[in-house]
């Protein structure tokens, strides 16, 4: 039986029986079919097994049927690997001017901190670097809250981020006397919860000892300050300590976004 003569005859069979035949041609040619599963599907076709494998074996040597059989895979292959390689790079993208974002504004401010905390920055000085934190942190925030919702459970990306931008807001309001006394030892309480929680497969370079002691030392200190007086010595350096920590946690969220795979792009 010649080629034309078979294509001609596999012409006439049923769709699905076309469809079965080709994807028997294609095993046949990786040699791991069974006579007896091509008898089960061609069981009321004109076919002997002899014939079909016979045939089987023709087309898949001809030029034309391989040109046509990669043709079709190439086709199917391509355009899914070009839009994930597509993807994957817009993911990244995406990443990187997050975490540069996140880096530079909040690291602006913890700078700004710790040089008031030393006495090379004003209050005024802290104020102004805190508004364009925040500024950035509105854009932020969209970008966050974006791409990594996930319906009514918030993505661990979203989680971490709302926390460090409460906690941050906190602990300025504190330093620039805008929250009241009373109200230290809830937001100091916050503030070691806060950065005690871990993810296991991150280091946050610093130990749970580290934040109940710069926390209670610093909180200690801002009860006893006098906003009409500069900071005391003990003041300052607690204070720095903990914006040490901060600037950490910060670190540890960037590994998360980086880590976390984007939710809905």
């Amino acid at each position: 039986m010649n080629i034309k003569k078979s294509f001609f005859k596999i012409s006439k069979l049923p769709q699905e029986k076309i469809k079965k035949l080709l994807f028997i041609i294609l095993v046949f040619s990786a040699g791991a079919v069974a006579g007896t599963e091509i008898d089960t599907i061609f069981s009321n076709e004109p076919f002997t097994y002899a014939e079909l494998k016979k045939i089987s074996i023709n087309i898949s040597k001809d030029p034309f049927f391989i040109l046509i059989t990669g043709g079709g895979i190439t086709s199917l292959l391509i355009p899914k690997l070009t839009n994930k390689i597509q993807d994957r790079k817009e993911n990244f993208e995406i990443k990187q001017q997050l975490m540069e974002n996140i880096n530079t504004s909040t690291t602006r401010l913890l700078e700004k901190t710790k040089m008031l905390s030393v006495g090379t920055a004003a209050k005024e000085d802290l104020h102004t670097e805190f508004l364009n934190w925040r500024e950035s942190c509105a854009v932020i925030g969209t970008t966050v809250r974006a791409y990594w919702s996930a319906g009514k459970e918030k993505n661990v990306v979203v989680k971490e981020w709302n926390e460090y931008y409460e906690n941050v807001e906190n602990l300025y309001n504190v330093i620039i006397n805008y929250k009241k006394k009373e109200e230290y030892e809830c937001i100091s309480k916050e503030v070691i919860s806060f950065l005690k929680k871990n993810d296991s497969d991150f280091d946050l370079e610093y130990e749970d000892n580290d934040v109940e002691k710069f926390t209670n030392a610093f909180f200690n200190e801002a009860k006893k300050h006098d906003a009409s007086k500069k900071y005391s010595e003990n003041y300052s350096r607690a204070l720095y300590d903990l914006v040490r920590l901060f600037d950490k946690r910060k670190y540890y969220l960037l590994k998360l976004v980086f880590k976390n795979k984007i939710k809905n792009h």
